[in-house]
C-alpha cells in the first residue's frame, strides 16, 4: 500500500465518523504523530447520510485516513481469545506511554475492524474500537476506548456500491 501519510485527498470532512462503516475494513497502519492518532485505511466505506457522499446508499472510498486530534485518553488492549467473544488481556497501552515515548510511534498494523462506534460527549467523542490482530501472532485482538477532540476523515473518490447495500 501507497505511504499516505502526505497524500493530497480529495474529500476532507471534520466529525463525520458516525457517518462511515468500517466493518471488515482493514487498517493497514495505526500511529500517533503531531499529537493526533491516525488510521491508515485499505478502505472504508462512506454512508450515504455522509455529507461528501452524493448518491442515496453507500459507497466504498479506497485508501483513507482518520485522524484523531487531541487524544486525551487512548486505553489499548492487545491479547488473545479464550472463547469466541472473551478476551483475554496480554499487554496494555496508554495515552500516557504514547505521550512519554518518541514524536512519532506505529501502534500497530494490519487489523481488521469489526466493531467501530463513536459518542458524542458534552466536551469531546469517545471511540471504541474492536478488531482481529493479524500481523502479531502474540495477540489475536485489539480492544481500543480512545477520547479526543474532534476527527477528520480523508479519503479520495467513492468507487463501487458498499456491499452490505445489497441486504435487505
Amino acid at each position: 500500500m501507497k505511504n499516505i501519510q502526505n497524500l493530497d485527498f480529495k474529500y476532507v470532512s471534520k466529525n463525520t465518523i458516525d457517518n462511515l462503516s468500517l466493518h471488515d475494513c482493514y487498517c493497514t497502519k495505526f500511529y500517533y504523530q503531531n499529537n493526533r492518532l491516525v488510521f491508515e485505511m485499505e478502505w472504508i466505506e462512506v454512508l450515504a447520510n455522509h455529507p461528501q457522499n452524493p448518491y442515496n446508499k453507500a459507497h466504498s472510498a479506497g485508501i483513507s485516513k482518520i485522524e484523531l486530534i487531541n487524544p486525551k485518553y487512548l486505553l489499548m488492549n492487545k491479547g488473545k481469545y479464550k472463547e469466541w467473544d472473551t478476551l483475554i488481556p496480554i499487554e496494555y497501552t496508554s495515552i500516557e506511554e504514547i505521550n512519554n515515548n518518541i514524536s512519532t510511534i506505529n501502534i500497530c498494523e494490519t487489523i481488521e475492524i469489526l466493531d467501530f462506534d463513536e459518542i458524542k460527549t458534552d466536551s469531546d467523542y469517545c471511540l471504541h474500537v474492536c478488531a482481529d490482530y493479524w500481523k502479531n501472532t502474540n495477540y489475536d485482538a485489539i480492544e481500543m476506548k480512545i477520547i479526543y477532540e474532534e476527527s477528520i476523515v480523508s479519503f479520495n473518490d467513492l468507487e463501487n456500491k458498499s456491499w452490505f447495500e445489497d441486504y435487505e
